[in-house]
């Protein structure tokens, strides 16, 4: 089984130029959303698996100051493609791939020092729509890892826009300003209060040499 990379642009990818429906996938009235490999490559098929990074890094901001992550720190998440060519393609993000948080911390103005993030409780699902509005839907938990204490928080989506254009261009996710609930029972008071996400993931096509995934309407 071929094995397809996002490359994390929180999300870069991929559309080509086919308006119907693939094998095994009922075919949807209006507009539909395709994903391919590269542009004007063949779509994508169902069960592949895939990489989901972010390449221009992802900053949490709180009235308590601002967690920065560098690109490729803040971590990858592997995926499998469940449904393509509908008004919303179902991705699964099923784990995380290598290291979560990179191999340096993401400096922060919260005088809590740097921090670690890591990603947990997945599965996840990326709902990817036609009409560019798409989601992250799950238990989405993260985890900030400081010197002295350990601060988690949780939300049950994560908003972001995806490219909606009748040309192929590369598959983005952008997140601006999501928010995170703290978790009380655990956090201490020093913790910042409800970081908001932003970031900009993109996705490729895996293998050695990666291959950018497109989409189009």
């Amino acid at each position: 089984m071929r094995q397809a990379r996002i490359t994390g642009c929180l999300l870069a990818s991929a559309i080509a130029v086919f308006a119907t429906a693939l094998p095994g996938t009922a075919p949807a009235a209006g507009k539909v959303l395709t994903l391919t490999e590269g542009n004007g490559g063949q779509p994508l098929v169902l069960g592949d698996f895939y990489e989901m990074d972010e390449t221009e890094g992802v900053t949490f901001a709180s009235a308590q100051g601002n967690v920065k992550c560098a690109a490729f720190s803040f971590g990858r998440l592997r995926g499998k493609l469940a449904t393509n060519g509908l008004k919303k393609d179902d991705i699964l993000l099923e784990q995380v791939f290598g290291e979560i948080a990179g191999e340096e911390e993401c400096p922060s103005t919260t005088g809590l020092g740097p921090a670690t993030v890591f990603m947990a409780d997945l599965p996840w699902t990326l709902l990817l729509s036609s009409n560019g509005k798409s989601e992250i839907k799950g238990e989405i938990r993260l985890n900030f890892v400081y010197a002295t204490t350990v601060c988690q928080y949780v939300a049950t989506k994560i908003k972001g826009v995806t490219p909606a254009s009748a040309t192929p261009v590369p598959l983005t996710f952008k997140v601006k300003g999501q928010k995170f609930k703290a978790e009380k029972a655990f956090n201490l008071k020093i913790c910042p209060k409800s970081p908001a996400m932003s970031g900009n993931f993109s996705f490729a096509f895996g293998g050695p040499e990666s291959e950018t995934i497109y989409a189009h309407i």
